[in-house]
């Protein structure tokens, strides 16, 4: 039973009255859920001093090996000197992490052997390694990768997978490069791929996946592109890591390699390899108070503070709720709050790190929110980034929303590259038609060589990957090779909410602290939210229309009523409500529109108005047809009846 029941009382011949009646019920759902041991058998992130040969490296790094990469009869793989490493996604090419990766243009290998021996009669051996060639090195690069049944790569090779000048292929008990099934012309250099295999008794798969920074992409197995059927009930325990090339510049890296027993093992934190956030606030300050002095947050060198005389800091919303990325509903009721900024104000931040455009770009996220647009009140709000502390310097980074069109009220997404304020009204660096009353995520991608951003509205930020360089919404060229080391704050017009503002070194760092689950208010009355948000759209809607006890249709029935009957809030003609009452003699004909198929109806008489039991004389449980018709033999000089209907879904 639920919580509510729409109650409506009528005597015989009388005008009906309203009565309501609360009831309290109790729900518990108990959820017992199971899942399969993942088998991760070894893996290796080439965390080694830069420049190292792996044959005289003698760490046993990763998990799963016995020992350290050992020779295999040509010069050891080189470790690279540049502290930067590979990652599931095409920007940056080389994440700067302080590991290391390996590459090669000549040939050059190395073996090992794991610990625990996969045995593909009952197993499957799933090998992923992500590679990327360069310098024109997918046309002259030669890779491959071999799996043994003995130790130190001896006795039968059963697995062969590799890339060799442009083309994929795969063999079960071949050596060497282009053999079994190959796939021709299908790696772009300067691109990085996942390298897959599957290896079971029967056959041996293989497939490149174009990295895209999407944890779906790797959610399930690919398509794979090859397959060589070959029977084979073996055990593997070694490991072959060869390569080959012309010189010359042309080459290839490698680098997060796995072997496991089930996919979700082989690509296990792939995608989360994906940068690091620089810094992060989410504005967890007084309610209504300043935002100067606020020091939470992490990647920041001191407080938020404010400079000049012509401004005043930025504020607080009085509220104590926050910005969300997902759906209509304005605010996540989380105790945390969110910049409201309005006319002239200010405020600017110090990085804890100096952020170098000549290596990786800087992405920078916020959640952003325009409201009670007028042609008093045009929206503009812009962010800028400095190369000197306290917003001092170069300026090379300015994104933000400005109205450059009264037609319309509604603000547009621009940036611009060296330029401080906003563009003018016809700059082609505006975004047109980008914004409108809502809550949007903007992020803005500032390279060595350009400045981009685009700005989205509604879903989750895992569905979110970085456009193309060409796919911005908005870009304007600019180059440079400064630092960045200060953030400036400025809203110069209309009401702008701020919130949950990131920075990172790749797309996905930058959007990976902005929450998406929104965190729902109590709500009046202890309805359910999912019916507030379909009948309303939002909380704040509900609470405006009276909440529980509002009749904003005015049927004369509660909304917690509409709620227990299963009829429309909005909407008059939707109700629970009686049509008629006659009395012939001894019998009441007493007719009435039914509520929702949601709602059981009930039909209760008594002989006093405000005294006595009711007794249910009519049980109509739902659904039912919409008008319904109940006859009622009396012997009583008066009597009233109740129609009520309690939720059953």
């Amino acid at each position: 039973m639920s919580g509510r029941i729409a109650d409506k009382t009528r005597k015989q011949g009388k005008p009906m009255k309203r009565v309501t009646k609360r009831m309290v019920a109790l729900l518990m759902t108990v959820l017992i859920a199971g899942a399969a041991q993942a088998v991760l058998i070894a893996y290796e992130d080439f965390s080694y001093d830069g420049n190292v040969n792996l044959t005289l490296e003698t760490n046993n790094n990763g998990v799963g090996w016995t020992a350290a990469w050992a020779t295999t009869g040509v010069s050891g793989l080189m470790t690279s000197g540049t502290g930067q490493s590979l990652l599931f996604n095409q920007s940056p090419d080389l994440f700067a992490d302080g590991s290391t990766h390996v590459w090669s243009e000549s040939s050059r290998g190395n073996e090992r052997d794991f610990t625990t021996p996969v045995d593909i009669a009952p197993d499957t051996l799933y090998f992923t390694t992500l590679v990327r060639t360069y310098g024109g090195g997918n046309s002259t690069a030669d890779l491959r990768f071999e799996f043994y049944v003995g130790a130190g790569a001896t006795s039968y090779m059963r697995a062969n997978v590799g890339i060799s000048d442009g083309h994929l292929f795969v063999d079960g008990n071949t050596s060497g490069y282009l053999v079994g099934t190959v796939s021709d012309n299908v790696i772009a250099d300067a691109t990085t791929y996942l390298l897959a295999m599957k290896r079971t008794s029967t056959a041996i798969y293989a497939a490149l996946i174009e990295a895209d920074g999407n944890s779906s992409t790797l959610a399930s197995e690919p398509d794979w592109q090859v397959m060589d059927a070959v029977a084979t009930g073996v055990a593997f325990q070694s490991l072959r890591f060869l390569s080959n090339g012309d010189g010359g510049g042309a080459g290839i890296r490698v680098d997060e390699l796995r072997i496991a027993t089930d996919w979700s093992s082989a690509v296990s934190s792939i995608t989360y390899k994906d940068g690091s956030v620089l810094a992060y606030d989410n504005f967890d300050y007084e309610a209504g108070a300043s935002v100067t002095n606020g020091n939470g947050g992490t990647g920041w060198d001191g407080a938020w503070g404010h400079s000049g005389t012509t401004t005043s800091p930025l504020l607080m919303d009085t509220e104590t709720n926050s910005l969300w990325f997902g759906s209509s509903e304005p605010f996540s009721y989380d105790d945390t709050g969110h910049i409201k900024g309005s006319t002239q104000r200010t405020a600017l931040r110090n990085l804890a790190s100096v952020h170098d455009l000549s290596g990786d770009p800087l992405y920078f996220a916020v959640l952003v929110r325009p409201f009670s647009l007028s042609t008093n009140n045009l929206v503009r709000a812009r962010f800028e980034m400095y190369d000197g502390v306290d917003a001092t310097g170069n300026m090379r980074l300015n994104v933000g929303l400005a109205d450059n069109d009264d037609e319309d009220l509604l603000p547009n997404l621009y940036v611009q590259a060296a330029t401080k304020s906003y563009p003018a009204s016809d700059s082609a660096l505006y975004a047109s038609n980008s914004i409108a009353e809502g809550t949007y995520l903007l992020v803005c991608k500032r390279s060595g060589s350009y400045i981009a951003a685009s700005v989205y509205e509604g879903g989750t930020t895992n569905s979110l990957s970085e456009p193309g360089d060409d796919e911005w919404q908005v870009k304007e060229t600019g180059a440079t090779s400064i630092s960045l080391q200060s953030l400036y704050v400025v809203v110069s017009g209309g009401i702008v909410r701020i919130d949950e503002l990131s920075m990172g070194s790749s797309f996905a760092a930058a959007i990976s602290s902005i929450p998406d689950v929104v965190v729902l208010p109590p709500i009046d009355g202890g309805l359910p939210s999912e019916w507030v948000l379909e009948n309303f759209g939002s909380v704040y809607a509900y609470e405006q229309a009276g909440g529980a006890d509002g009749d904003l249709d005015g049927d004369l029935l509660s909304n917690a009523g509409e709620y227990e009957a299963d009829t429309s809030p909005t909407n008059a003609a939707s109700l629970l409500a009686g049509v008629g009452l006659s009395v012939s003699g001894s019998v009441a004909d007493f007719t009435y529109q039914n509520g929702g198929p949601n709602a059981d109806v009930y039909i209760d008489y008594r002989t006093e108005l405000t005294s006595g039991d009711w007794s249910p004389v009519s049980t109509n449980a739902g659904p039912v047809s919409i008008t319904n018709a109940f006859v009622h033999g009396i012997s009583d000089d008066q009597g009233f009846y109740r129609l009520r209907a309690e939720r059953n879904d």
